[in-house]
């Protein structure tokens, strides 16, 4: 029998992986089935080196000073778009809407509040009124000669509050023709006044 170099070659390699893989496993006393893997044998000659190794990684840290770094912004790479299939477009069904506060006419509810304090202090604001509209950047002014209240389209307090602030303002001054009490209103004897 003739043997080239290189069939020699094949040969001798084949034979030596025999020897590495099924030589160790015949000779350790495990039997081997046919067409067993070699990972499913405990005895495998590879087992040392395919174990996955835990790896202790040491985190240095650095001492920062802050005052001395600038930030610096990355640059946002434009990702190149994706080719997908189309798609058929999904039924759109309309999600149950959650029903909303009723609008409310402020004018309407602010002259209902001045009705209420009306019939609380009738002597004093027989003749007030309220509007909506421009209170020089206030949320409400009171003019107490004519006992007129503007509120404020974007007041931020509640109509009541201001309406209860406002009409002090005009109690003021149609009880002695003078405003003596500034913003220190209501005064303690509130009672006095009502009815």
């Amino acid at each position: 029998m003739k043997y080239t170099i290189k069939s020699l070659a094949t040969t001798m390699i084949a034979a030596l992986l025999l020897a590495i893989l099924v030589l160790p496993l015949a000779g350790s006393g495990t039997p081997v089935a046919s067409g067993a893997s070699i990972a499913a044998s405990k005895s495998a000659p590879f087992a040392a080196y395919t174990r996955r190794r835990r790896v202790k990684r040491v985190i240095k840290r650095r001492r920062v000073r802050h005052h001395h770094h600038r930030v610096v912004r990355r640059r946002k790479v434009a990702r190149r778009p994706v080719a997908t299939a189309p798609v058929a477009p999904l039924a759109i069904v309309a999600a149950p809407v959650a029903p909303t506060a009723p609008v409310v006419d402020e004018a309407a509810l602010a002259q209902t509040i001045l009705d209420g304090l009306k019939a609380q202090y009738p002597r004093y604001l027989s003749n007030a009124t309220v509007s909506m509209g421009d209170a020089m950047g206030y949320q409400a002014i009171s003019y107490y000669t004519s006992g007129r209240i503007v509120v404020s389209p974007t007041h931020t307090a509640t109509l009541s509050r201001i309406m209860n602030h406002e009409i002090w303002h005009i109690i003021d001054w149609q009880d002695d023709g003078a405003l003596d009490w500034g913003e220190a209103i209501p005064p303690t004897n509130m009672s006095t006044y009502a009815n």
